[in-house]
């Protein structure tokens, strides 16, 4: 039997102490008892894949005469009971907790359970993860959840009973008594209030402002204005500050005065006077300065994106001090120019919502991505009719992609942000995780003649040597940039993602045309077309692929492109959550770009990434990793960044606080300060007694982070969501004998240290791996009893000191995490890099010994095998913590 190590640790959920008496059941036909023959009412059984048979069974039941068998072979994944109803949630609101509640009887630890409420915001559906089912030994037991509903229901949804994953085996499970039901409904919270100064100092406090004098006709300064004035309103008594326009004399004590020098004479005059330092605007630069001066509070930009920075900041400082002292004055000035977000980790192009536009920004963001290769609207074809191929894309599936992009770009011309486009080029087939009907469509949607072959998996390409096919994308990049004239740049991706070109060696019009070659080719034009429309469009290639790196013509090829190229590019083969790592290859990029006058952006990840386990994290704060990031590229002296995946607003995380504070203010990156910034953000947000607990689980983060980023010796085999044999190889002598790895990463030096010294020595690499992931796995375990500790201590009562982030009235949907809901999203988070961690070490180390191992009968083979049993029991044990099985 396959490890299940993959089934994942779900969510930890807080045990409800409400009387649940009279609650109601929303599952009608609760014990599979209504139905005919074999087919329970109400109830289906379905499966990813596989066999498996489902089947309203009398043999075994514990309430009634009937229960809901799942039988499932080898290889079947995800076989599960589905109960569906259109009016399942049309009772419960946002902010009820349900609590799930069956009896199973499993023959092996696995599966899940699964609730599914159906929205009518895009993604159409919220899925909650509940703890997995273990095996039972021939008993019947009680399985008991809870959920909070973040979301408003439309009223259909489902739930599931997952008996099995692909990593089952044969199982058998029978389901009874289900209920779920509705337990309590948590009250709406009330704007946190304005804490009452302490101290004798002089304070200028909100009660002080009795207007806000701003520039509205400008739309960022519009926003900072509102966002303030609702901000003040909402905590206090007295009436909201008046909106007023500026005026050229004195302004009256208690006014906030909100501009940049060029649109507000106040803000001009206190400049000439020495008493703000921003006496010039900037389209860059995003500086802005907070000032308590002449009775009145000033925040003034560099440019009118930079106001709504420092409006967000002084809600913070409002929110923690309840005022500012006279004579304050705080400047902030980042040191990255581009800062590129994007505005959701998870869900589809539609999916955005104009919180996540906010919230971006309060993180720091001048530059929305918009889109990304995990989505379909990811080429010029997604948002750009073309009369030379007309059924490129459907008429309104382009037009509703269209009307998305156009309100995306009116929510980032309400923050200042600019915005960007991610393109997978050029557009072929698709590889094996496509589809083979939506590839045989494909060779529909253009001419034969126009076509050529990869020469690799991804089939078809359309050919860009061809004339119309060149005629076409040239029109192309005008339209775009004429029809969205505020998109300043796109990012280039390819070679994954359905993006790929011709095969050198049997494209006629391309022999022995590299793809490199033809891949700048592409980048040459985009930038031809799109600065004929947009003189400062910039083209970011995307330095991912090693193929494309390792190419002798990568630098020279590059520096050898029209003004507005750029580059953005890891130091490693992918952007990790862990890296930290400057190589003499990442220095050479910054080099050459700086020589060429081009823009380089680091690309990284700053809030959540795939080498996590998702979907089952939701939030993974390493704050110090933040400004270790940072750090690396303040270093080498980027333009700024790419964030790989994005953040999910609703959470909050402690890394866009970070993020956005070490981003303003450099120092705070540093590491001495960076200790006391995360000591102070943890207090905050989780209070005195849960502090410390807290700030030792993100330093055990940091120390695990660290090891890893020096140790990445392997592609997809460390990246628990990819990671194949790493997690799923028996650890027995045939299957380890049988397992290759692959994706052996090239050599990474920085000086004189080389961050992949074993390229050519497989048992070297994989024994050092098994030695760093097992103390990464320990880090992780520590960080895990450190965020317990936290949570043990922490007020029941508490809330995020940062919950003003959220939006209020229209955009307020989502719910609010507590301190606790946090900390144990988190502490899922690290149980589930421990777990994989722990894993990952335990094959590195089995498959360096059998690889190494002399044959039977051979000195030296009988303690080999002794010590590959060792690994395999401590393998046992370690699947056994989570409830899963070895083999």
């Amino acid at each position: 039997m396959k490890p299940t190590v993959a089934l994942c640790l779900c969510a930890i959920l807080v045990a409800a102490s409400a009387d649940i008496s009279l609650a109601q059941n929303l599952i009608e036909n609760s014990g599979f008892e209504e139905g005919e023959g074999a087919r329970p009412r109400q109830w289906y059984g379905t499966a990813s894949a596989g066999a498996p048979t489902f089947t309203r069974t009398a043999e075994q039941a514990i309430e009634g005469g009937y229960s809901g068998k799942l039988a499932a072979k080898r290889g079947d994944v995800y076989a599960r009971w589905v109960y569906r109803r259109s009016t399942l949630f049309r009772s419960v609101k946002p902010r009820d907790r349900l609590r799930l509640r069956f009896k199973y009887m499993a023959s092996a630890g696995l599966g899940d359970a699964l609730v599914q409420i159906s929205i009518d915001r895009p993604p159409g559906w919220r899925q909650y993860t509940l703890r997995p089912l273990k095996a039972t030994g021939g008993k019947w037991v009680e399985y008991e959840a809870e959920l909070v509903v973040d979301v408003v229901p439309n009223g259909s949804g489902e739930l599931q009973l997952r008996g099995t994953t692909g990593q089952t085996g044969d199982q058998v499970v029978y389901f009874d008594d289900v209920s779920l039901e509705v337990i309590r409904t948590a009250p709406a919270p009330k704007p946190r209030s304005f804490i009452k100064p302490k101290g004798e100092r002089e304070m200028l406090t909100p009660s002080h402002l009795r207007a806000i004098q701003c520039d509205t006709s400008r739309l960022p300064l519009k926003t900072a204005a509102h966002e303030l004035r609702r901000f003040i309103g909402d905590r206090q008594s007295e009436v909201s500050p008046t909106l007023e326009r500026p005026v050229d004399g004195p302004v009256r004590r208690g006014t906030l005065v909100l501009g940049t020098p060029e649109d507000n004479p106040a803000l001009a005059r206190w400049a000439a006077e020495g008493k703000l330092g921003i006496s010039e605007c900037s389209d860059t630069v995003d500086a802005y300065e907070i000032a308590v001066t002449d009775g009145c509070l000033a925040i003034v930009g560099a440019n009118p994106r930079a106001v709504v920075y420092g409006a967000f900041e002084l809600e913070d400082l409002l929110i923690e001090h309840g005022g500012l002292p006279v004579g304050f004055h705080s400047k902030a000035r980042p040191d990255l120019n581009l800062r590129l977000l994007h505005p959701r980790a998870r869900g589809g192009f539609h999916s955005y919502e104009q919180a996540d536009f906010e919230f971006i920004a309060r993180a720091g963001a001048n530059v929305a991505h918009l889109s990304h290769d995990w989505m379909a609207e990811k080429t010029l074809f997604s948002f750009v009719p073309c009369p030379e191929f007309p059924r490129a894309v459907a008429p309104a599936t382009l037009e509703n992609n269209r009307k998305h992009l156009r309100q995306y770009i009116e929510w980032c011309n309400l923050y200042g942000l600019r915005s960007a486009l991610w393109l997978c080029e050029i557009v072929c087939q698709g590889g094996g995780w496509v589809p083979e009907p939506a590839r045989q469509a494909f060779l529909e949607r253009f001419p034969e003649d126009v076509l050529e072959d990869t020469g690799t998996s991804q089939g078809k390409v359309l050919c860009m040597a061809h004339p119309r096919v060149e005629k076409a994308y040239r029109g192309m990049v005008r339209r775009l940039l004429t029809d969205f004239p505020e998109l300043e740049m796109v990012l280039v991706f390819t070679l994954d993602s359905n993006g790929e070109f011709c095969d050198p060696n049997q494209c006629p019009r391309h022999r022995d045309v590299s793809k490199y070659t033809q891949y700048n080719s592409f980048l040459r034009l985009l930038l031809e077309e799109g600065r004929a429309v947009r003189s400062d469009f910039k083209a970011f290639s995307v330095g991912w692929s090693w193929t494309f790196r390792n190419d002798p013509e990568y630098l020279t090829q590059l520096s050898a492109l029209p003004k507005g190229a750029g580059l953005t590019a890891p130091p490693d083969g992918e952007a990790w959550s862990f890296d930290r790592k400057i190589t003499d290859r990442l220095m050479e990029y910054r080099q050459v770009t700086r020589a060429r006058g081009q823009d380089f952006l680091g690309y990284d990840i700053f809030l959540w990434g795939d080498d996590c386990r998702f979907p089952e994290t939701e939030l993974y704060d390493f704050p110090l990793g933040v400004a270790a990031k940072l750090r690396r590229w303040q270093a080498i002296g980027a333009d700024g960044f790419f964030d790989q995946w994005g953040t999910q607003a609703e959470f909050i995380p402690n890394n866009a606080i970070a993020l956005r504070y070490m981003l303003f203010h450099p120092e705070l990156a540093q590491p001495s300060r960076a200790q006391a910034f995360i000591e102070g953000l943890a207090g905050k947000q989780y209070g005195d007694a849960a502090a410390p607990h807290v700030v030792a689980a993100w330093r055990e983060i940091e120390a695990a982070q660290q090891i890893q980023s020096n140790h990445t010796y392997y592609w997809h085999h460390l990246r628990p969501n990819w990671a194949g044999p790493t997690l799923e190889c028996p650890l027995t002598l045939d299957a380890l004998r049988k397992c290759k790895l692959s994706g052996a990463e090239p050599s990474k030096p920085y000086g004189a240290v080389d961050y992949c010294p074993y390229r050519d020595d497989e048992i070297a690499a994989t024994r050092i791996l098994g030695k760093a992931l097992s103390r990464v796995a320990g880090h992780f375990e520590r960080a895990a009893a450190h965020f317990r500790a936290g949570i043990e201590v922490l007020e029941p009562s508490g809330r995020s000191w940062y919950e003003h982030w959220h939006p209020e009235g229209e955009f307020s949907r989502r719910l609010r995490l507590t301190p606790g809901q946090s900390l144990e999203k988190q502490l899922v988070a690290v149980q589930l890099h421990a777990m994989n961690q722990r894993r990952m070490g335990l094959f590195f180390t089995a498959y360096s010994l059998v690889k190494n191992m002399p044959d039977e009968g051979e000195p030296g083979f009988a303690e080999a095998l002794a010590d590959l049993k060792a690994i395999r029991e401590a393998a046992r044990r370690h699947s056994a913590k989570f409830g899963m099985q070895e083999e």
